[in-house]
């Protein structure tokens, strides 16, 4: 006589389906900018720095990609100056700095 081996109920991984739609911006006058930081940010720290940037300047929006963060506002907005880029940038890797440590970035 063999021992009955109970059996769980079948259990399957269930992904959630995201629907996205792609499609092209028409810009006439785009107020963009791009910039990279030395020594070069990998992508998990690129794209805490771009949030943080983002939430930095008001009506703009810093996306961290291939090693580059772009930025893009409103036509009428003025880009902030390098040096409000720079205090930005010192102020949030002062935040960061138990996740990122002693490392430091220039612009």
């Amino acid at each position: 006589m063999t021992a009955g081996v109970p059996q769980s109920p079948l259990k399957t991984n269930i992904s959630p389906i995201f629907l996205v739609e792609i499609f092209l911006l028409n810009i006439p006058q785009p107020n963009l900018i791009c910039f990279r930081l030395t020594p070069r940010v990998d992508t998990e720290i690129g794209n805490r720095l771009s949030w943080r940037f983002s939430q930095q300047f008001d009506d703009i929006m810093t996306i961290f990609a291939d090693g580059n963060f772009w930025v893009l506002a409103k036509t009428d907005q003025p880009m902030p100056s390098l040096d409000e880029w720079r205090k930005a940038l010192t102020e949030i890797q002062e935040k960061l700095k138990k996740d990122i440590g002693d490392r430091q970035f220039w612009l």
